[in-house]
């Protein structure tokens, strides 16, 4: 809670919750090095980063205005960059999130995006 409260400067009733939540449901403590690859506090976990190829990402997409992800499927490209867009919407940062997809020939496969 305090980790929050600092690199934030507040705490909306939300994060209480959420922390509550995390400790009531006997999830893993997350220590003090973990903390820099939070992404965003759900209702029910945190998302982060989980690999290093993800903490590449992550970090890339805070350094950055424009961030392309390019790899396999599965890897978490389209997970991650939604929670950024969610938690940017949550701070305040952003007013809408618009999510828009290539146009795709007939019979082409575009994946998870409808």
């Amino acid at each position: 809670m305090i980790y929050v409260l600092n690199t934030t400067d507040q705490l909306d009733p939300s994060d209480v919750t959420t922390i509550i939540d995390l400790t009531r449901s006997g999830k893993e403590i997350i220590d003090d090095e973990e903390y820099d690859n939070i992404i965003l506090y759900s209702k029910k976990d945190v998302i982060k980063a989980k690999t290093p190829t993800q903490t590449k990402y992550f970090d890339s997409v805070k350094k950055n205005d424009i961030c392309f992800a390019i790899g396999p499927a599965g890897t978490g490209k389209t997970y991650l960059a939604v929670a950024f867009a969610v938690s940017a919407l949550k701070k305040g940062l952003v007013q809408r999130i618009i999510l828009a997809r290539p146009a795709v020939e007939a019979g082409e496969s575009l994946g998870f995006l409808p």
